[in-house]
């Protein structure tokens, strides 16, 4: 009986001891649940558009505070010193990685055209940019896509890396470099909507532009319906986008208008002998060949451009390149001019040969005056002036060089 007592009140201790161990077992369990839970969870999870929106953002606060600072310190005229710097890192932290404010933004700052100007210091915006893709790794975010060439910037390839810190997405790193893209159809489609000229196009053909040493660049050619009718062209290798003008149907035109002031000519010239009247001609091409003709109506050319003068002197680069615009309209006018009188005088031969040479005259061009920019100030607001203004000069001295070596 004894025995039997023992062992009952030895159970039952038993009991207790262990019931008391799993209430406090279950107690740190749940207190280390709370614990675990407690912070927030960071959700990573962003789509491409909502990627490439944080991005613009991001960059234009970051821009905004480099554009304020400019104002706020007169770094127009003030050297950038430590303490400008450290007061314009507070105003980055909510949009920039520490990392990122030391490195990459730092160096802007140093660069920043706080007087305004047309260069590029920082990526986007995305809308510019195609090929997109995303590289997610150690809670990171990278974008990476293609920028198209322009007057003002060559082709390149922008990789831009976001970080979530405390529930917030900051800039943590970004890269430029220049590429060959090796464009699709598709991606040179989106890059001509993004021309300015409409959203409606349609594919024409892809077209081949002579080089030297028989090679040649390729580019895709899109029609775009908007207020008007525009053809343009995207380069595959650099994206660069221009409005197209068909040879065939330039020439066309040039034959049609050539053929209309010829046919008033010899209208004015049978009048005059039918009715025995002096009516003075515009030009008196009885004592002027078509070579002296031509030699005279460029030489009056530059005699006009004097009236560009008040817009230069002004010193805006605006105005000057206004002024570099119509000097490069009136030789590009009097050039199509005297094509379409060289087309009368040569033979078939002569033109054939005379369309190749202008073909890649034109490429050669456009060429020297992009590079002509770049080399001069590449970035700045004077890179477009520069373009244009060597363009114009180039064609001034292919006016002159189509008359004294084709005219007649």
């Amino acid at each position: 009986m004894r025995k039997n007592t023992c062992i009952f009140y030895f159970s039952l201790l038993l009991t207790l001891i262990l019931s008391a161990c799993n209430i406090d077992s279950n107690s740190i369990n749940e207190n280390h649940t709370a614990e675990i839970e407690s912070p927030p969870v960071q959700n990573n999870d962003l789509n491409m558009e909502e990627i490439k929106t944080k991005i613009d953002y991001l960059i234009s606060q970051i821009n905004d505070i480099y554009v304020n600072a400019g104002t706020k310190y007169n770094l127009n005229e003030v050297s950038l010193s430590d303490s400008i710097y450290q007061s314009m890192s507070e105003e980055l932290k909510p949009y920039a990685t520490q990392s990122v404010i030391n490195s990459n933004l730092f160096e802007v700052a140093k660069e920043f055209c706080y007087g305004g100007c047309d260069a590029k210091y920082f990526p986007g915006p995305t809308d510019q940019g195609v090929r997109f893709q995303i590289d997610e790794k150690d809670g990171k975010i990278t974008l990476g896509y293609l920028v198209p060439e322009n007057l003002v910037s060559s082709a390149l390839v922008e990789t831009v890396t976001l970080t979530n810190e405390s529930g917030e997405w900051k800039l943590d790193s970004y890269d430029f470099s220049k590429g060959n893209f090796n464009l699709s159809k598709d991606e040179a489609n989106e890059i001509a909507k993004q021309f300015g000229l409409g959203t409606n196009t349609n594919y024409l053909k892809e077209i081949h532009e002579p080089l030297a040493n028989g090679k040649y660049r390729k580019a895709y050619l899109f029609q775009i319906e908007g207020e008007e009718s525009y053809q343009v062209a995207v380069y595959v290798d650099t994206g660069f986008t221009y409005l197209y003008e068909d040879i065939q149907s330039m020439e066309e035109q040039v034959e049609q208008e050539t053929e209309v002031k010829d046919n008033n000519q010899n209208n004015l010239t049978s009048e005059s002998v039918k009715s025995n009247e002096n009516k003075k001609p515009v030009l008196d091409t009885k004592s002027l060949s078509k070579k002296e003709e031509y030699i005279q109506l460029l030489d009056n050319i530059e005699r006009g451009l004097s009236d560009l003068d008040p817009l230069i002197e002004t010193g805006v680069t605006l105005d000057i390149h206004n002024a570099a615009s119509i000097t490069f309209g009136r030789w590009d006018d009097a050039l199509n001019e005297i094509y379409g009188v060289l087309k009368q005088q040569l033979n078939d031969t002569e033109m054939s040969n005379l369309k190749k040479e202008q073909r890649q005259w034109i490429i050669e061009r456009d060429r020297t005056a992009e590079k002509a920019g770049k080399d001069c100030c590449e970035g700045g607001s004077w890179e477009p002036v520069t373009v244009v203004e060597v363009a114009a000069q180039l064609t001034k001295e292919r006016c002159y060089e189509l008359v004294k070596k084709y005219m007649k």
